[in-house]
């Protein structure tokens, strides 16, 4: 590239250069990192439109397309890159021109850049689609098995995960060499990062909860598309957005925010934290007993049908809740969820639970005991599905017809299938208009009944809300409002599957389908959100119970009898799994600070990846802590290196460092004076864990 070609821009420490006749990013480089991004002329990006004119679908506008030049125009902390008029990926001839503004500045916080984008159509056509931004040409800057591409739930190396090699009749379409990623607040949260244990950059946008809406206030979809070019091998990085730029009109993106970082993604998501946290306005904190929490047990008390008149369909009697409750005391777990407690048809206005399971006072008085015991109980139900209403009229008032009733969330051990099974209508569902205010206020009058029952402490199923205002969102924080007046530690769950930026306001702990996988990777998430604390559902696995305890995630645990449903056994019944939840429960409590009030870090705390096993660093104040825990199949000795410094500054570049077992035994002392610390553990069995405690010390 000769240097003619390019403009060389440096923003807080990240190095861009353009291409001085297309405006495309040709390289992106910071210190410490080197070179992330490289790429030609021909192949430089920073935007991209989808114009589908002139008959041709496949038609785009884009920087590299361009032959009439772009205006690039340089300040201190900033650069102004103008497209008068975007050219065409194919040579038609039409009417008008389609103008683009790139802003890229650099962020007050000394160490991001802010790009935003500006579309004005002057056209005759509609732009259908706006890539921004588009990153073309990103290296496997760490090496092929140590660059990974990270967000919230998942992380891959894409530079491997994303080599295709087609196979015999494989259609093109479906390449694997793509990869698409819903970027919902649920299912993406909008942030990404890139990089290693050695640095990258983190990626995320200035939109808060829904972000763009339609016409009709329905949320646009967002994704984000990877694309590993089978020419090149380097890596191209989209956000989409979807839109309706139409002639006349004009597009502005939100703020997005590139961090470049040294060390891992940890260091990255500290802005994408800060702004996170600046915008959750949670009116009260998590109780104390979920804080503390290793997780909780879900008690599945009937299948559907109690009245089943041979008493099959029932599990738990209200009369096993304070033995329940005291087998979860005696490991670590502080709460319990009741599924089937009450009848399904909340808008009945039943606060008495189902007849087969006891009485009202039984269920109160168990209640209070469990308290007493230390185990707080919520009951578990859905306020957005209509069931048990019969006629025509009765759906009409929350805004839903006969038709709308399906057997969508019908099952039965018995039925086959067990789940959805086409001929059970006897109990068909659907879910209520939410912005009714019929809905809202027969929602509201039963959950003050309830919480004025007693019943202070609940979980929703299927949390759904919308952009629309008054929605579930509305109920839910005039419920919890009276429900904290009631019990100040009164909890809230929530399967949680629309909005997180919204359910972080309300809700302490998730309740969702969410089992475990050791592919999973749910750190960014908690080392982001005040709450909820996010679950795990754990059947009877100690695997399950130690990689959640390393990684601070709320355990749900419900074991299972043979051929029975969840949530139908004792924890005693599982010997293994309840020595992994004694012993977890054991280490949580007595290093509780690190999980309640330090700031998880990974295992960002490495100066280089240990493959072996599953390591994490919980950083508070001027100390840390590491957990170590075995993930191989065999016993070994797991060996790895630190590199404290970068997140536990001491004056004299002197630690001390303790270590213990996995029953929080103290082990040894030891001590660092340099600027990478080198350990080895005793022989681990697998899934054998131990801990660190990392203070400073003086010279």
């Amino acid at each position: 590239m000769a240097s003619i070609e390019n403009v060389t821009v440096e923003l807080n420490g990240l190095r861009f250069t353009l291409d001085t006749k297309t405006g495309g990013i040709l390289e992106l480089a910071y210190p410490g990192t080197g070179v992330m991004l490289d790429t030609s002329r021909e192949r430089a990006s920073i935007l991209d439109l989808a114009y589908p004119a002139a008959g041709f679908d496949p038609l785009r506008l884009a920087p590299r397309h361009s032959e009439e030049g772009v205006e690039i125009e340089k300040t201190d902390d900033s650069v102004v890159i103008h497209w008068e008029k975007l050219g065409l990926s194919r040579p038609f001839d039409l009417p008008g021109k389609v103008s683009a503004t790139v802003l890229l500045r650099a962020a007050e916080d000394s160490r991001s850049v802010i790009m935003t984008c500006e579309i004005d159509n002057q056209s005759e056509h509609a732009v259908r689609q706006v890539l921004f931004p588009d990153l073309v040409g990103l290296l496997p800057f760490a090496g092929e098995d140590k660059t990974e591409f990270r967000a919230i739930g998942f992380v891959i190396k894409p530079f491997q995960d994303l080599k295709h090699t087609f196979e015999e009749g494989e259609f093109y379409g479906n390449s694997g060499n793509w990869r698409r990623y819903g970027s919902r607040v649920t299912a993406f949260d909008r942030w990404m990062d890139l990089g290693s244990l050695q640095g990258g950059f983190s990626l995320f946008p200035r939109v808060w909860s829904w972000g763009p809406v339609d016409s009709s206030g329905s949320p646009t979809s967002e994704w984000m598309f990877l694309h590993r070019s089978e020419i090149d091998g380097k890596l191209r990085v989209m956000y989409e957005h979807k839109v309706q730029i139409h002639p006349g009109e004009k597009w502005t993106s939100s703020e997005y925010v590139l961090t470049p970082h040294g060390h891992g993604w940890a260091a990255g998501i500290e802005p994408y934290r800060a702004w996170i946290r600046q915008n959750v306005d949670r009116p009260y904190p998590l109780p104390n007993h979920i804080r503390k929490s290793i997780g909780f047990r879900t008690a599945w008390m009937t299948e559907q049908f109690p009245e089943d008149p041979l008493g099959r369909s029932v599990n738990w009697k209200i009369n096993d809740l304070v033995e329940l409750a005291r087998e979860c005391k005696e490991h670590g777990i502080y709460e319990m969820s009741l599924w089937g407690i009450l009848p399904w048809d909340f808008l009945k206005r039943i606060y008495e639970p189902i007849p087969e399971l006891g009485t009202a006072a039984e269920l109160h008085e168990a209640i209070a005991e469990a308290k007493k015991i230390g185990v707080n109980i919520s009951a578990f139900f859905n306020c957005m599905l209509l069931r048990g209403i019969e006629t025509a009229e009765d759906l009409a008032k929350y805004g839903r017809e006969p038709k709308d009733l399906a057997p969508s969330w019908i099952y039965h051990s018995e039925l086959i299938p067990r789940f959805r099974a086409h001929y059970a209508m006897d109990r068909g569902s659907a879910f209520a208009d939410q912005s009714s205010q019929q809905w809202q206020a027969d929602a509201l009058a039963y959950l003050n009944g309830l919480i004025d029952s007693g019943y202070s402490s609940n979980g929703w199923d299927q949390l759904c809300g919308t952009p629309v205002e008054p929605n579930v969102y509305t109920v839910a924080a005039k419920m919890r409002q009276r429900a904290k007046q009631r019990d100040p530690e009164s909890s809230f769950s929530a399967e949680c599957d629309q909005n997180i930026h919204m359910e972080s306001r309300y809700v302490d702990y998730t309740w969702n389908w969410n089992w475990f996988s050791e592919e999973q990777d749910y750190r960014a998430l908690t080392t982001v959100y005040p709450g909820p604390r996010l679950n795990v559902n754990v059947d009877s696995s100690p695997k399950a119970v130690k990689y959640c305890f390393v990684d601070n995630l709320f355990v749900n645990i419900m074991p299972s009898k043979p051929e029975g449903i969840n949530g139908s056994a004792w924890i005693r019944n599982f010997p293994e799994l309840s020595k992994a939840l004694r012993q977890c429960a054991g280490l949580r409590k007595q290093f509780m600070p690190y999980f309640t009030d330090g700031q998880l870090i990974g295992d960002c705390i490495l100066s280089k990846p240990c493959t072996s096993a599953r390591i994490n660093a919980y950083v508070l104040g001027e100390g840390a802590m590491i957990i170590v825990l075995n993930t191989g199949s065999d016993t070994q000795v797991i060996h790895f290196t630190c590199d404290f410094q970068r997140w536990i500054k001491s004056p004299s570049g002197c630690y001390e460092i303790k270590s213990y077992d996995d029953n929080g035994k103290a082990l040894n002392v030891d001590e660092s004076s340099g600027q990478k610390w080198r350990a080895s553990t005793r022989r681990l069995q697998p899934l054998g864990m131990e801990l660190y405690e990392i203070s400073l010390k003086s010279l």
